[in-house]
């Protein structure tokens, strides 16, 4: 006897053909299971995975779009030649630094354009040779990357300068003269160097900053 609001599910019910009486009982003992826990069943309907030529599509726009964008950056992002090379300017920078102090003489750092070369020398009419044996101290020199050039150099006092030699100063102290360097590749990516007159050393800075006096403050 069914009351109005019962339902009786001996037949399965209507739409469900996934229900059966007694199926969750079967199934439980099959597996070994209690009947008391019987297993739960999920359909999901209406997903799909995506098909082999559709990841393929997928992987070309991506790979058409990365070849489209990645040169508009190229002037940007600095590449490891010119990374490579201020870094080692940095380094050369606080050795130059190290042997002023060391040797308690002013020293400069000159730079040749046309062999890319920086040279650690005793600063004109320094009595260096008087007092030390020429081969007691070895002074280091860098020359840079055949890719990379100095673009300019602006002195803290001097203005800019971009064509010809130039010379940072460095004295007895090891304290550096206040300027910026800025590294140039063949492709345009810049970099640039900042000395820090105090901590004997050089900081490098991504793109071309110009020299203000915030930089050493």
């Amino acid at each position: 006897m069914q009351t109005p609001h019962s339902v009786d599910v001996s037949a399965g019910i209507p739409g469900a053909p996934w229900f059966r009486p007694g199926a969750a009982e079967d199934d439980s003992r099959k597996l070994g299971m209690s009947p008391a826990f019987p297993p739960v069943y999920f359909t999901v309907k209406g997903s799909r995975a995506f098909t082999l030529v559709e990841l393929i599509v997928v992987l070309v726009v991506l790979s058409v779009t990365v070849m489209f964008i990645l040169p508009q950056f190229s002037h940007i992002a600095p590449t490891g030649s010119v990374q490579k090379s201020a870094r080692q300017l940095s380094a050369f920078f606080a050795e130059a630094s190290t042997v002023a102090q060391e040797q308690s003489r002013s020293l400069r750092v000159h730079y040749t354009p046309s062999t890319r070369t920086f040279t650690l020398e005793p600063t004109a009419g320094a009595d260096w040779e008087a007092d030390r044996d020429p081969g007691e101290v070895t002074l280091p020199q860098l020359t840079l990357n055949q890719t990379v050039t100095v673009r300019d150099v602006q002195l803290y006092t001097g203005g800019t300068l971009s064509t010809g030699t130039f010379s940072i100063q460095i004295d007895r102290h090891g304290y550096l003269q206040p300027a910026v360097i800025h590294l140039q590749e063949d492709s345009g990516s810049e970099l640039t160097l900042q000395l820090e007159p105090f901590l004997g050393a050089a900081r490098v800075l991504q793109g071309y900053v110009s020299m203000s006096e915030e930089l050493f403050h």
